[in-house]
């Protein structure tokens, strides 16, 4: 028997619809829920959509609380077969700069395509992402390119280690799907996992995606919970030789920056990134007709593909940027200025200061060595200057290129310096099965002592 979902974490109030499914057994098929603890109500055993599926729908009281509802089967011939619910009441939305509003604010929709709809905020109600929503937190990063301000704490997590695949790191219940789908028999245990935090800027393609590689002109905002204009930072702190099981209340435990890359610990990925300015495109001269019929192709194409495949409507959004889209240019390009810190090299350590039914709460400092680089964009404006003293072959202003061309000026180069990052987080705690980020951090629980 498969229970689905084996854990959650709802509101005050809401409801969820649990479903069981019993193969290899005629139907009728008879269960009996039960409310074990924790308040609230059970609508009742009905059918599913499938005759080997039963559901039940579980209607949260007024206060938080921890609901456990055990499901039995009774096959007639052998002993009963039972598996139990959990279902942690109140904590899950948040009150803080990790709303889903917050998170779709500072991300450039024109330049973020979003099958998925999350840019469509309909797209959290009462779904699987309302629930998965990260916690509070704060992040402070220095050195010689800096910046800190409220942060989000992804959902307690472990990464496998010792070359721990995704398959031995699979949930018991998905791979009681795979082997009802293929007759076959799979092995879920794997290596033990060291326990990871991701703290990360509110935004909603770092939740999405779980790293923060994507192009600087995916994000734009004016600065949110005190963070620079159009920053984005995202670290993974990996605690050393630490499995969930081990982390208690008070405990102190050795930490580095893991990498999203690799399971060995590799320190590389974009810790910060901020930008300032505006957002070009460069226009054609000359525009060439097949170029500006292709683009138009391109256009038709992409908002079909959007009405055919987007889970919810996304014509306000990336639909409305298709449509505006100008075929007279090319790009984007920035004018102005951009910083970056990445490759971190980062030790320090991990406080455990509280840990609830819905949270795991805690302090980090951490300190090391990076890659920075500033650099400054400008226009360049005619060719014709090769050649003059202090023009580096290009004439540097701002009043637009007359050839698509850009340079930097100063030509900077990256360079290793001392950097820190220091704050705190409130990681959800509610969920020991599945995966925060798909294929690569699981997701984890731990009981409060």
């Amino acid at each position: 028997m498969l229970v689905t979902p084996s854990s959650d974490c709802i509101d005050t109030g809401e409801t969820r619809l649990l479903a069981a499914q019993v193969k290899g057994v005629e139907p009728p098929i008879e269960l009996d829920w039960e409310l074990e603890s924790g308040g609230g109500s059970l609508s009742g055993d009905r059918e599913g959509n499938d005759p080997s599926l039963r559901n039940n729908t579980y209607r949260a009281g007024g206060d938080a609380t921890v609901a456990r509802i055990r499901v039995t089967h009774d096959p007639g011939a052998g002993d009963p077969v039972s598996e139990t619910v959990v279902i942690y009441v109140g904590e899950c939305s948040p009150q803080h700069a990790c709303t889903p509003e917050a998170m779709v604010d500072a991300v450039n929709p024109r330049y973020l395509h979003d099958a998925v709809g999350n840019l469509n905020l309909k797209a959290f109600a009462g779904g699987a992402n309302k629930s998965l929503l990260p916690g509070r937190a704060s992040l402070n990063i220095t050195g010689p390119v800096s910046g800190g301000g409220d942060a989000c704490a992804r959902h307690l997590a472990s990464v496998p280690v010792d070359g721990g695949s995704a398959l031995a790191d699979m949930s018991p219940a998905m791979a009681e799907q795979i082997e009802a789908l293929t007759g076959g028999k799979l092995s879920t245990k794997g290596p033990p996992g060291n326990v990871v935090f991701q703290i990360f800027t509110p935004n909603i393609r770092l939740w999405e995606q779980g790293d923060a590689t994507g192009e600087w002109y995916e994000t734009r905002h004016g600065g949110i919970g005190g963070w620079p204009a159009n920053a984005v930072a995202l670290i993974n702190i990996e605690l050393v030789d630490t499995a969930p099981a081990d982390l208690k209340a008070g405990g102190t435990y050795p930490a580095r920056v893991h990498s999203e890359y690799s399971t060995g610990g590799a320190h590389t990925g974009q810790l910060l990134s901020l930008w300032e300015g505006t957002i070009e495109r460069y226009r054609y001269l000359v525009p060439k007709p097949e170029r500006v019929a292709e683009c138009r192709r391109d256009k038709k194409a992409e908002l079909e593909w959007l009405r055919k495949n987007a889970l919810v409507s996304l014509d306000a959004t990336i639909g409305r940027e298709i449509r505006e889209k100008d075929c007279q240019t090319r790009g984007p390009y920035l004018l102005g200025s951009r910083q970056r810190v990445w490759q971190p090299d980062l030790t320090g350590e991990v406080t455990i200061t509280k840990i609830t039914n819905s949270r795991v709460m805690g302090e980090f400092s951490l300190q090391g060595r990076a890659q920075t680089i500033q650099r400054e964009f400008r226009h360049c404006r005619a060719r014709a200057n090769y050649g003059v003293t202090g023009q580096a072959g290009c004439h540097f202003d701002n009043s637009g290129p007359t050839n698509g061309t850009r340079e930097t000026r100063p030509r900077a180069k990256p360079r290793e310096s001392q950097v820190a990052v220091s704050g705190s987080f409130e990681a959800p705690n509610f969920r020991n099965s599945g995966y925060v980020i798909p294929g690569r951090l699981h997701a984890e629980r731990v009981r409060p002592e």
